[in-house]
């Protein structure tokens, strides 16, 4: 089977194109279901295709290819709208059992649709397994009453490279399944050849994300309290499922997880004893005491363990440590983490499938092993990065989510006192004060690096008073960027202790009038600024006094 690229659309397609009936149960039999639910549904993905749509008051949404149905739950927990489903798959069927949705187990097609019936209209993972994608959207187009809007979601072709991640390339292509793949200027051209006037496309990496409309765009971008309310979903549908059912165990994992990842440490303390219980009663041990063995089927693998237990150990991990608990300690925990992700990814393999999740759970664990090693002063990290696989995603991201580690090495080495080790991450920092000379607004652990790369420069004998006082300026001026293109970032909390650090240079470096400058101008400025915090309490108030 080829993958041809279409040189008009830019679209991509098998040839030759595969005849799938989507009625069969799926490869891997029951065990894909429990999958699904225990981890593999992208729910928040689906929720916020919901939760994002301004169309206030009572509405009607249909969603074509809906799956077990969490979006259509969605729309009727959180938002309170009439919802009606189509997918003819065995998933959908047991989705409108254990959710009670009203799924029509068959295909939609132009006779079983209604005209200008829905306010919303959703389609996700549908469009790449169609011969005729527009056809479809002109049916889609034709549901919606005036005003409403059609959200979709497909694979992105622009990334299918040989350099993109198996756990993202496999589902992505998902061979003998997928016929026409689009890139984001295909899909485009699809919606506004089905008829509608206002499209936007977003490249989402592996998948595009589409609304469409004829008038107005009724969509946003999520914030802090679509998240709360998805957190708020995933509790209220996990409370109304059976205990001991793969649906109750996906959720509350969904929400435990959402919780430790936003740093609600209350939310999280109340939901980590309910999955505890949750997993030891189904499978004899609470999670971080679940035998790991070696490799098996879906089949084997879904009596032995949960199959969201990597992700689950590696929230736990991260728990602790916002609980306090040192480094050391979650040591084991982030191994297990990421030895259970890479025993479900082999099950999967078994079945010609993959999963994104887990092959970023797995790696993230890896990664966070061996920043955890490095604050305790275990093991010195480079030779660990080397025997790193390479970071889940296309090309671009692998390569950026690499750096973002070297700069966190190098920060977590200096903040651990272990100077000379830091050495070996000295590029970070040299990187990030290039973008900062030329201007460019820098992220927070770019930041991060220009003071920490302040602070090894004055620490490290025989010490070097000028590479200090020029980080901890480049580090200030950055941090001021930063803050006036993004209110309330991480890095305005640097912004008194990189004011001590250009004390101390200029004191080493016995400048008087530098030093008279920077009392007189920049601390004042400093302190009339309102995105930074206040100074702390004794810190220099008038020219002539000391930090």
């Amino acid at each position: 089977m080829r993958l041809l690229q279409c040189s008009n659309c830019s679209a991509t397609h098998f040839d030759p194109m595969p005849h799938p009936d989507y009625g069969d149960q799926p490869a891997g039999g029951p065990e894909a279901l429990a999958f699904y639910l225990q981890q593999g549904a992208g729910i928040w993905s689906i929720a916020a295709n919901v939760l994002l749509l301004d169309l206030p008051g009572p509405r009607r949404m249909l969603e074509i290819g809906c799956g077990f149905g969490f979006g259509l739950d969605v729309a009727r927990r959180a938002r309170g709208w009439e919802v009606q489903g189509f997918d003819p798959s065995p998933i959908a069927a047991a989705g409108a059992a254990q959710l009670n949705l009203p799924i029509a187990n068959r295909y939609f097609t132009a006779e079983q649709g209604e005209v200008a019936a829905y306010d919303a209209v959703a389609c996700s993972e549908v469009i790449e397994h169609l011969f005729h994608p527009v056809e479809i959207l002109r049916l889609l187009r034709s549901a919606l009453r005036p005003g409403g809007v059609l959200v979709l979601t497909t694979p992105n072709a622009g990334a299918i490279t040989p350099e993109t991640t198996p756990g993202i390339l496999v589902p992505l292509l998902s061979v003998g399944f997928h016929t026409i793949i689009h890139t984001a200027a295909s899909l485009t051209r699809a919606l506004h050849a089905a008829g509608f006037s206002e499209v936007s496309v977003e490249d989402r990496g592996p998948s595009l994300l589409a609304h469409a409309s004829d008038s107005g765009r009724p969509w946003r971008q999520p914030d802090e309290a679509d998240h709360r309310a998805y957190r708020g979903y995933l509790e209220s549908a996990a409370a109304a499922a059976p205990s001991g059912s793969d649906l109750r165990l996906g959720l509350l994992v969904r929400a435990y997880r959402a919780c430790v990842a936003s740093g609600e440490l209350a939310a999280a303390d109340r939901l980590e004893p309910m999955v505890r219980a949750e997993v030891t009663g189904r499978f004899g041990h609470p999670p971080e005491l679940v035998p790991i063995g070696a490799p098996v089927s879906l089949e084997v693998l879904a009596r032995e363990q949960p199959l969201s237990l990597g992700p689950l150990l590696h929230a736990q991990a991260m728990h602790q440590r916002l609980r306090g608990v040192p480094a050391a300690q979650v040591q084991d925990l982030l191994g297990q983490a990421a030895a259970a992700s890479e025993r479900l990814r082999a099950a999967l393999a078994r079945i010609g499938t993959d999963d994104g999740d887990a092959e970023d759970i797995a790696w993230v664990s890896r990664s966070e092993q061996i920043l955890a090693a490095a604050e305790a002063g275990i093991a010195a990290p480079p030779g660990r990065l080397d025997r790193l696989p390479r970071p889940p995603g296309g090309p671009a991201v692998s390569q950026d989510r690499m750096a973002l580690l070297r700069r966190r090495c190098f920060v977590t080495l200096v903040n651990a006192g272990r100077l000379d080790e830091a050495a070996e991450f000295q590029d970070v920092v040299a990187a990030a004060e290039e973008r900062a000379r030329v201007g460019d607004i820098l992220l927070d652990d770019e930041i991060d690096c220009l003071f920490t790369g302040a602070v090894r420069a004055l620490n490290n004998p025989p010490g070097d008073a000028a590479a200090t006082l020029r980080l901890a300026r480049l580090a200030r001026e950055s941090l001021l960027r930063r803050v006036l293109a993004q209110p309330g970032a991480r890095s305005a909390s640097l912004a008194w202790p990189t004011a001590t650090l250009e004390h101390l240079a200029l004191e080493r470096l016995g400048s008087d009038a530098e030093m008279q400058a920077f009392l007189r101008d920049v601390l004042p400025a400093l302190r009339a600024n309102p995105a930074l915090p206040p100074a702390p309490a004794g810190f220099a108030a008038e020219a002539g006094a000391k930090p």
